[in-house]
Formats: structure tokens, sequence, C-alpha cells
């Protein structure tokens, strides 16, 4: 709760920031006093910051249709910026009599914001609009080519094969053939639209970034600085497992189960390329991502579900919700050198243990949780060179 709560007030902090930095721009063109300005700045700041955080609960809103969320999106922005000039244009015309030397709030203010609001709402509307467009619009393709792709798009980040260490997690929808066949194509269809849509939220939280889907499978990854602080690549598979239990009614009654899933992680270098010309895409080659698929691939065997490198768990401080038990050197398929193989499980851990479990051998003890069985899972092919 503690790291959502922080998270949350991330995002207003940044929100506040982006704010107070547009306002600061735009009171310099104001014919006040610097004083006037920069309290004015601070106060529109303040109250743009706080509506357009409050605007992003909107933004989150499930809408299927791209066209209705821009729709929906403008509006929210628009209003937010006639609301925000609603509220600030009376405390500025009440700063700017109290520098004249003015009672600060009178009746007066009032009527000077009667005969403003007229003239200026209505030009601000039409601005508002145009803004709240731009910013929708970007917004909204952005999510569809997954956050920061779009920018990268613009700027060519990768229009030359970059390298980069990357954190990588492949998710698997469980048991995927025996519901695709319970349910037939087109609901299994529909369950696999509802899981992945689901799973969204905890992917962002987490600063993680949804690289492409194949079938029943999603590959996330994260920038060592986003995941690897308070352990947030490992914490977003236990923010997506919570997300699918607060839904769990949902697939009851739409599908008669609720989903499971298995996870493997991994940290390495890969390279960074956007390819194709007609279907642009950003891509990752590297062994990391092999390995990857290979350690998913374990997760029935070793009945977990979740599944990650030693090299990630020495990268990481396990908060004390999370354990982990070393489950040995393996030599997975198409790999020359056994990699260490470690499963991670919520439950009541003694991070000090942990962290005397990893000094002096590097092979961390078990602690804390039980791991969850689930027989009846087959393991699935692991053959899945990215």
């Amino acid at each position: 709760m503690a790291g959502r709560r922080d998270s949350k007030w991330g995002e207003y902090w940044h929100s506040l920031r982006f704010a107070f930095g547009f306002a600061l721009v735009s009171v310099l063109f104001f014919p006040a006093p610097w004083l006037q300005r920069l309290l004015i700045a601070v106060f529109s700041g303040f109250v743009f910051g706080s509506l357009f955080f409050a605007a992003g609960f909107v933004f989150k809103c499930r809408v299927r249709s791209f066209a209705l969320s821009v729709i929906l999106r403008t509006f929210t922005v628009c209003s937010c910026m006639v609301a925000g000039l609603v509220v600030i244009m009376p405390i500025a015309i009440s700063l700017d009599r109290r520098m004249n030397g003015a009672a600060p709030w009178n009746p007066r203010v009032l009527e000077v914001f009667a005969q403003i609001a007229p003239q200026q709402i209505p030009i601000w509307c039409g601005i508002g609009i145009l803004v709240a467009f731009g910013i929708a619009s970007y917004y909204g393709i952005d999510r569809l080519l997954g956050p920061g792709n779009l920018w990268r798009k613009l700027t060519g980040k990768y229009h030359s094969p970059k390298e980069e260490e990357r954190i990588f997690m492949f998710l698997d929808l469980r048991n995927s053939t025996t519901l695709a066949e319970k349910l037939g194509n087109v609901r299994f269809s529909r369950l696999c639209q509802d899981f992945f849509w689901d799973l969204t939220n905890p992917v962002i939280d987490t600063k993680g970034e949804i690289s492409h889907y194949i079938g029943d499978e999603a590959v996330l990854s994260w920038l060592p600085k986003n995941g690897l602080p308070s352990a947030r690549c490992l914490d977003c598979f236990f923010r997506m497992r919570e997300q699918i239990e607060s839904r769990a009614e949902h697939y009851r009654s739409e599908y008669g189960i609720i989903p499971e899933f298995k996870a493997g992680a991994h940290i390495g270098p890969v390279v960074a390329a956007e390819v194709g010309e007609i279907k642009s895409e950003i891509v990752f080659h590297g062994d990391v991502l092999n390995t990857t698929a290979r350690i998913t691939g374990l997760c029935s065997e070793m009945r977990s579900d979740l599944l990650i490198s030693g090299d990630l768990l020495h990268r990481l401080t396990l908060p004390e919700a999370l354990s982990a038990q070393s489950l040995g050197m393996k030599l997975l398929k198409g790999k020359e050198q056994e990699v260490e193989v470690v499963a991670v499980a919520s439950g009541p851990a003694a991070s000090s243990g942990l962290n005397a479990g990893l000094g002096g051998t590097g092979v961390p003890r078990v602690v804390g949780a039980t791991l969850s069985v689930d027989e009846a899972s087959p393991s699935l092919p692991t053959d899945r060179r990215r």
C-alpha cells in the first residue's frame, strides 16, 4: 500500500511540476510586477496541476474506441482549463487590487470578473479545445504505441541500433489451450482482451513498458533505473495478481474461471532498433530475451508462478513483502552456461535473512513464503526465440 501511495504522490508531483513550469512561462507575458506574476504562477500551477492530476483518472477509463477516447479526453482537459480559469481569474483580480493599494476583496472584484469573463473565457475555451485535442491525441497515440514510443519515433532515437540494458518479463496465461477449447475462439479472445486490459495500470504504475503481445503472452520491459528501485519489476507481477483478484467476480460471471498466469524475468544487454517501413516497430534483439523465455518455460516444472534469474535478484533489494528461493543452476535450452533460477513469492519475508543469504555465497536462502503449486498446469513449449 505504501508503494502505491508513493506512486500516486509521484504522479501528483509530476502534474504540479508540469503545471508550474507552464504557468511560469505564461506569466512572463503578463503586464504586472514580478511579485504579482510569481504569486499568480504559483497559485495557477497548484490549481491546474491538481485538476490535471484528477483528469488522469479519466484518461485511464476503459474506452474501446480510439476516437471516443480522444473526444472524452479533449472534453476533460478543456473542462479543467475552464474550471481553472474560473477559480484563478477572481483571485488574480483581487491580487491586482491589493498590489494597487485597494481592498483585496469586495463586490467590485465580481463586477470586474463579470465584465472580463464574457470576453476572455470564449477565447480561452477555443485555445483550450485546440490544446486539449493536441494533448489527448498525443496521449492516445502514445498509449497505442506504448508509453514513450511516440516520442522515440518522433526523435528517431532508435533509427540506428542502440545497445542498452533492460529488464524483461515474459507473462504467460496458464492453461491457455484448455481455456480456448472450453470457451471457444471468440470468448477466449475476449478473455485475453479483458486480461491484458486489466494488467495495463500495474505496468504503468511500476514504470514498465509493454513491448508486444504474442497470442496469450505479453512481453514487458523496464529500464534498470525504472525497474530496479523498490523492486518495481517484481512488484508489477503481484499488482497484476491483485488486479485480477479484484475482478474475480467479473471473470467468473463472464467466463466461468479466474485467469492464472506465470512469468519469468531476467536482466541484460539488448540492442534496440526501429524496423519496418509500412508498420514501423521498435524491437529488441539479444540473448536476454531467449533466456527470459526459457526461464518462463520452467514455471510449471518448478511449480512457481514467478521465476527470475540470479543476475536480476542480485541487482534488487527485495521488500519485506516478497521472499526468494534459489532453485539452483539450470542449463537452459540453447545456452552453453548454466543460469541461476530463483523463485519469488509474496508473503512475510525476513529481509534481513534474505540479505544474509545473499552475502558471501551469492545464493539466497529460503525465506518466508510457500510457493504456489499448480499440478494441473502442463509445461508449455519454451522454444520461442525473439
